[in-house]
């Protein structure tokens, strides 16, 4: 799919083996060479305008470093739903989130958990001064990389608008990915002095 576009900018990486999920997001990253990042899954969508609007709060603002927005939830079908994108956003605090830079970051992405990667534009430097995601991580690596930008004192801005599309997989609540979710994150959790 990807060879049928002739852009000199779409730079194609394909590792010969698995190389895990972290690892992998890693080699993008390194690829990239943008003033802009934003980690993206193939089965995700963003709306048309999530790059103006986001793009838009960081260029008049050189303090903020990420811009985090609400989602639809979409199913296999690629259809939004309504009833489950609204409880999604209730279940990990985003509507008692108003829009402008989030004041108890720590908190926020932490304990609530309230940023959602995929719909978040980051600054390409910020990533990169925090080392972007911990190598051979297969679960947890993108609340990693949130708390640790919280750590760092880094600045996030919250954008209450649904401007990315995240599609829910039946797997995704299989009790094993739950349990793989947690040791994760006791592993990831090790590497603070909480």
């Amino acid at each position: 799919m990807v060879s049928q576009w002739n852009d000199s900018r779409i730079r194609y990486i394909r590792h010969p083996q698995n190389i895990g999920k972290s690892n992998n997001m890693r080699s993008g990253f390194d690829a990239a060479t943008g003033e802009y990042f934003i980690k993206f899954d193939d089965d995700d969508g963003l709306t048309s305008d999530f790059l103006e609007k986001s793009i838009f709060i960081l260029d008049r603002n050189p303090s903020i470093d990420f811009v985090g927005t609400d989602h639809w939830v979409i199913d296999i079908n690629n259809q939004r739903d309504q009833k489950v994108s609204k409880l999604n956003s209730q279940k990990w605090g985003r509507t008692q989130l108003s829009e402008g830079i989030v004041n108890n970051l720590l908190e926020i992405v932490f304990i609530n958990q309230s940023f959602q990667i995929g719909a978040t534009l980051f600054r390409n430097r910020t990533l990169k001064e925090v080392g972007f995601m911990r190598p051979n991580m297969q679960s947890c690596e993108d609340n990693d990389l949130f708390v640790r930008l919280a750590l760092a004192g880094k600045t996030g801005y919250y954008l209450p608008e649904k401007l990315m599309e995240y599609r829910f997989h039946a797997e995704q609540h299989e009790i094993n990915r739950a349990i793989l979710h947690l040791t994760d994150k006791l592993n990831y959790l090790q590497q603070f002095n909480f």
